[in-house]
């Protein structure tokens, strides 16, 4: 009789194990898909992320590049006129930089005055700063922004290359602290 009631303690004590077992490779195998879903939902997450991150950045791009070539575009029409005579040099002069001067853009409609336009000559002579009105007419040529690179050199060069994006750090209109900035030329 023992050893019936030893055989049927061996073979509760298998069954036991045996679902013991299969209990624990069923765990660890939803573990396992669980860590691997976890792991493919966050790479298509930062996919998702980065496709933003450039669209985004192309968005802006672009619209920059538009409101630079649209003040240019004004400038040029400034110029025809004084050209075809209907206003003298120092005439003309006064209307482009004072419409550049005052020009704003930005991205959302209470931000329009975070972008505004500069301009300077191709020797680096500030002609149109707005909010620093002081700095129209001295050379900008040796200007170095937070991490040394010569801004204005690389805007110009962007510039007579026929346009371009340049990268620098500057602080923002009234502020102290630099920031990275992108601007078209």
């Amino acid at each position: 009789m023992q050893s019936q009631f030893a055989n049927r303690g061996r073979h509760r004590s298998l069954k036991l194990t045996i679902l013991i077992s299969v209990l624990g490779a069923g765990l660890i195998t939803v573990v396992a898909l669980s860590v691997t879903a976890l792991v493919m939902l966050s790479n298509a997450n930062q996919r998702a992320l980065d496709d933003l991150e450039t669209e985004l950045r192309e968005s802006f791009d672009l619209y920059i590049r538009y409101q630079t070539e649209t003040a240019y575009t004004m400038l040029e029409e400034v110029y025809r006129l004084h050209q075809e005579g209907r206003y003298g040099y120092d005439e003309a002069f006064e209307i482009g930089t004072s419409l550049l001067r005052e020009i704003r853009y930005g991205l959302e409609p209470q931000d329009v005055t975070d972008g505004y336009f500069w301009a300077d000559t191709s020797a680096g002579v500030n002609v149109v700063l707005y909010g620093d009105e002081e700095v129209e007419g001295t050379d900008r040529d040796d200007l170095q922004d937070a991490v040394g690179n010569y801004l204005i050199r690389e805007i110009r060069e962007a510039a007579m290359e026929g346009g371009g994006f340049t990268d620098y750090w500057f602080p923002k209109l009234g502020e102290t602290e630099p920031e990275p900035k992108r601007g078209y030329s």
